[in-house]
């Protein structure tokens, strides 16, 4: 059972460049606009901040929380809007490694009941984008969009020794920030920031060993290599 998704929800970071946006298109020209026209992709790393707020009945909780890293590739599109600005979208898809690790415990005590790996395997984002040209070599960009993210869960329960996996593909709002500087007639350097927003799962019995409520959460910084076509 799912619930309805949640409202979105804003980040700092995405106001920031919307403030930044509204401020510099009076310095932008055509001929600045033009060097980020047309088709570009990246490769890059990314590294995550997972968060997984984990619920049982009768006040037992576990907290996930972690760094994971990985790598990412994305296909993009960018049009003028005007002489002062772009529009584009954005086609991403990434594969991380590694887990995050919490142990169950009841009404804030350090009890032994269960441990949780939370892992974010994989993940395809499509985005849509504006963007400022702010210097002749610069562009400032922030993008909403939605993100559909691959997660594997592992309870291992103490009291029985037994281990319940599930894996599931969970979709959710993603909001993004980020600056590209150009360091060659075809080669741009990107560093972004994104906070990916998932709506509250209830897992029921069978999947785990009692009915919980799963509530993932992912900020993600990435630094990538374009080229434009």
């Amino acid at each position: 059972m799912r619930l309805p998704i949640k409202p979105l929800k804003l980040q700092p970071h995405v106001f920031i460049c919307f403030l930044i946006m509204s401020i510099v298109p009076a310095y932008a020209n055509e001929d600045t606009i033009k060097a980020w026209e047309g088709f570009n992709a990246g490769l890059g790393f990314s590294y995550l901040d997972v968060a997984s707020d984990i619920d049982y009945p009768n006040a037992i909780a576990s907290d996930p929380s972690d760094y994971e890293d990985g790598i990412h590739l994305s296909l993009e599109y960018m049009a003028p809007l005007g002489h002062k600005a772009l529009v584009g979208a954005e086609l991403m898809v990434s594969h991380n490694k590694g887990a995050v690790e919490d142990s169950a415990r009841y009404n804030g005590a350090n009890l032994h009941l269960a441990n949780w790996r939370v892992g974010v395997d994989r993940s395809t984002r499509i985005m849509g984008k504006l963007a400022v040209a702010a210097r002749p070599k610069t562009l400032l960009y922030a993008g909403v969009g939605i993100e559909k993210v691959s997660f594997s869960f592992t309870q291992d329960v103490v009291s029985s020794g037994a281990t319940f996996q599930h894996a599931d593909k969970l979709n959710g709002h993603v909001l993004a920030a980020g600056i590209d500087q150009i360091v060659s007639d075809k080669m741009s350097l990107r560093i972004e920031v994104s906070h990916t927003d998932i709506d509250r799962q209830l897992y029921q019995n069978g999947q785990f060993d009692t009915p919980v409520w799963i509530n993932p959460d992912i900020q993600t910084a990435r630094v990538s290599v374009r080229y434009h076509f």
